[in-house]
């Protein structure tokens, strides 16, 4: 039985991690797609269907992780009886079917690393441009986006909104400041997922251009990256950058250390300045940070949404502790104590308050066991330094299984075979 089970999953080619990682980013690119007009979930559908395959073929492979079993097993177990419970909803399946997409993925491409081919990094490039070019191109792209939606939650919240438990002074004139006008998305669902997508092709093609010295990919990688940088979408950069100057402290950059503390230091002191003078430039999201986050702290969103999680975690019993309240309730929760119906945006305290501490305990561990098996490389080499720890602090700062992993894992493992094989001399 298990032979002819693997003989059907090779009929697919499903041993063949490019055909899995190309039918994502097919899944992906519909997905944006029609969602872009009306409200389907294609790529939750699809993941219902293709994360018991890739579990299967990983058996009928004779790869048994024994780490994935149980990460997969006390998450299931966490939402069925949570779900019985708690109030049900479709988002706590859809957010449990992303966390293991996440670990299913490393574990999957960990098994055939050594056929992950180089080449098809190119179409996840195109199918990206191709998805951002109606935002510089369609000026009025945005108006066929359904608005049914935005608009039901906007008569729901003026008559239901409860009193917020956290507040904040609405009179303070640095409150404006924050609003984002006109995100950059072009067909993706939302912007964070183009900023991300951006942005660790531009550290992939960093690394082939130290690789192989072709400007074309250092072209590349400026221009993904200069994109990632004009979005306004702070979460990704800042997470690069703590990462670039984490490695280059723990190689004792003792100079650079101290000539980019300085400069950091100066730009906090001169924050409103820089930003008066700044503010009709490119920069002005990543100044208007500082100035929240330094002179109207109570406005600034993570600490909103972290005060309204210890709020909520003081006030668990021994079973929350144990198996968390369901991904619903936190939305719920944000929605009472700071007035927006939000998920925490932080992967850990997600986590933590959804499925348990025992979850989230196997959820850093699955980031441990990415580290640990491939320490040598990602200490060895800047760029994929970088690119692991961009993903830990993106998943602390805004979060990262939600941000397609499937996808961007296939560049990790990408590097790590040109940097292991080490085809091109440097």
């Amino acid at each position: 039985m298990k032979k002819q089970i693997e003989q059907f999953l090779n009929f697919f080619r499903l041993n063949n991690p490019n055909v899995v990682f190309v039918a994502f980013l097919l899944v992906f690119f519909l997905d944006s797609l029609i969602n872009h007009f009306t409200d389907f979930p294609l790529f939750v559908l699809f993941m219902i269907v293709a994360l018991p395959v890739m579990w299967l073929f990983l058996w009928v492979s004779g790869h048994k992780p024994v780490f994935l079993i149980i990460f997969i097993s006390l998450f299931v177990i966490m939402v069925i009886i949570n779900n019985l419970i708690y109030a049900y909803g479709k988002k706590n399946i859809s957010d449990l079917l992303f966390i293991l997409l996440f670990a299913t993925s490393f574990y999957y491409y960990r098994f055939f690393h050594k056929k992950i081919p180089l080449l098809t990094v190119s179409g996840f490039l195109l199918v990206s441009i191709i998805m951002i070019i109606p935002e510089f191109v369609d000026k009025n792209h945005k108006q066929s986006r359904p608005r049914r939606n935005i608009e039901n939650k906007t008569v729901k919240s003026a008559i239901q909104e409860p009193d917020r438990v956290i507040s904040y002074d609405k009179k303070n004139k640095l409150n404006r400041i924050e609003k984002r006008v006109n995100p950059v998305a072009g067909f993706f669902r939302v912007p964070h997922i183009a900023a991300y997508f951006f942005g660790f092709l531009s550290i992939f093609y960093a690394f082939l251009f130290s690789k192989r010295r072709k400007w074309f990919y250092l072209a590349i990688s400026l221009l993904t990256a200069s994109f990632v940088i004009c979005s306004g979408i702070r979460s990704i950069v800042f997470a690069i950058l703590l990462s670039l100057f984490l490695y280059l402290y723990l190689q004792r950059k003792i100079i650079f250390s101290l000539v980019s503390t300085g400069f950091v230091i100066l730009v906090i002191l001169f924050r409103s300045h820089l930003f008066l003078l700044l503010k009709k430039t490119w920069i002005k999201p990543y100044l208007a940070l500082l100035v929240t986050l330094f002179d109207n702290t109570d406005r600034q969103s993570r600490i909103l949404l972290w005060k309204s999680w210890f709020l909520e975690i003081y006030e668990f019993s021994w079973y929350n502790y144990l198996a968390g309240r369901t991904f619903k309730a936190s939305r719920k929760a944000n929605m009472q104590n700071i007035g927006y119906k939000e998920w925490f945006h932080n992967d850990f305290l997600s986590i933590a308050f959804s499925y348990g501490f025992l979850c989230l305990i196997l959820y850093v561990g699955l980031w441990i066991i990415i580290y640990r098996n491939y320490s040598k490389v990602i200490r060895s080499n800047i760029f994929i330094f970088v690119f692991y720890f961009s993903g830990l602090f993106a998943a602390f700062f805004n979060g990262f299984y939600y941000y397609f992993p499937v996808i961007l894992l296939f560049l990790f493992f990408v590097m790590i075979n040109v940097e292991i094989n080490n085809p091109v001399k440097q």
